[in-house]
């Protein structure tokens, strides 16, 4: 959370002696804003949803029902067509129980996206920067998120105790184009997933991970890649393990309405002398100008969601549909499945899945209407963890001043 207003601040140092030149917004087909060089935005938006909850204590029997309340105003800050283009993310939201009004909680969110392309390309021909972060602080822990997104911290598939989480991942990303057709690439990434409060026993832990990569462009459709990934996870007061990931692939384009990319290779993991192999493989196909489809499927060695001090054999597989019913009218429908399994023991082993549906509806340019129903099942048959299973209503509005 901090480092998202150092990084801004950054931002704003740069830009300091720079006239700020307003550019033209227009509107894409699909009632999008459509960004112009030379922009600079703050976007503030308000939501306010109601919603029911049928297990708020995460119970696996004794299930205890509520309706929350949840006011969330949000910034959005958006800079383009200068040295340093910026989109920012923040927001904050207060959750009020009904009947457990002791357990209303504070939460916040955010992201932070710096594209320094243009500045380092000016120092050196060809070189890119980009810097991103993200957090959350919450009490209620997301067991999923998009995976590849822009949070990629919780993304486990893994339901914790009810204790305070905070989350926060920063990553740099250096390219630097070698030829029109290749390019290399190196990274750092450090995550960290902490948890306090209550009387939980969850394991708080920090993620380092180097990368180095390649891309190679085969036809103007088809990119070749390569990654190396060294990773080192680092548990409170329980020691480190590192790995040694590798894994080559490609990402090809299909037409204007379908891409795929994919990727296999394998981690070594030292502390076991032990080799395992993971992939990473992601489609996105337009059926038609109302329709989107988004599927992902991979697996990895990552932590055990807090459960444990050791390393899991990961696996996450999502679906997404996304529909235009009418201009103003769109319906969501999603799935998730994930499995943890401990490296090299039964500590943890949790299977999950998760659906959810949603319509979103344009009430005014200001205004959205909102709608939704969530389900999520856990089943833990390991040492640690416990069996779950969780359901939610919501209906709210998101107000946004622009």
């Amino acid at each position: 959370m901090a480092w998202i207003g150092v990084l801004l601040a950054g931002w704003l140092w740069m830009i300091s002696g720079v006239d700020v030149a307003q550019g033209q917004v227009s509107e894409k087909p699909s009632g999008e804003p459509e960004v112009t060089l030379g922009e600079f935005r703050v976007t503030p938006s308000l939501r306010i949803v109601e919603r029911y909850d049928n297990n708020i204590n995460y119970s696996p029997s004794e299930k205890v029902d509520d309706f929350l309340t949840d006011i969330e105003p949000r910034v959005k800050i958006m800079s383009k067509g200068r040295a340093v283009d910026v989109l920012a993310d923040l927001g904050v939201k207060w959750t009020q129980y009904a009947e457990h009004p002791k357990q209303s909680y504070f939460s916040t969110n955010g992201s932070l996206n710096l594209n320094a392309n243009t500045l380092t390309g000016r120092m050196l021909r060809g070189l890119g920067l980009t810097v991103t972060e993200s957090y959350f602080y919450t009490k209620d822990y997301p067991t999923f998120a998009e995976l590849d997104g822009p949070n990629p911290i919780s993304s486990e598939g893994i339901q914790t105790n009810r204790v305070t989480t905070f989350g926060n991942a920063t990553s740099a990303t250096a390219s630097y184009v070698l030829s029109p057709r290749a390019k290399v690439l190196g990274g750092y990434t450090n995550a960290r997933t902490q948890y306090s409060g209550g009387t939980t026993s969850l394991v708080s832990s920090t993620i380092n991970t180097g990368t180095v990569g390649t891309e190679y462009s085969l036809t103007p459709r088809t990119t070749l890649l390569s990654d190396y990934f060294y990773s080192r996870f680092s548990f409170d007061g329980d020691g480190s393990q590192d790995t040694h990931a590798a894994d080559v692939g490609a990402r090809h384009q299909f037409g204007q309405d379908w891409s795929v990319d994919g990727r296999v290779g394998g981690t070594y993991l030292p502390s076991l002398d032990r080799l395992t192999y993971n992939f990473n493989v992601g489609t996105t196909k337009k059926f038609s100008a109302a329709t989107e489809v988004n599927a992902r499927v991979l697996r990895a060695v990552s932590t055990s969601g807090g459960l444990a001090a050791s390393l899991s054999y990961r696996h996450v597989a999502q679906l997404q549909v996304i529909h235009r019913l009418t201009p103003a009218l769109t319906a969501t429908l999603g799935g998730n499945y994930g499995t943890s399994e401990s490296v090299g023991s039964n500590t943890v082993d949790v299977k999950s899945y998760g659906v959810n549906a949603g319509i979103n509806y344009v009430l005014t340019r200001w205004a959205n209407l909102v709608a939704s129903y969530s389900y999520f099942k856990q089943e833990s048959t390991g040492a640690t963890g416990f069996s779950v299973n969780r359901t939610q209503v919501t209906v709210g509005i998101t107000m946004t001043w622009q």
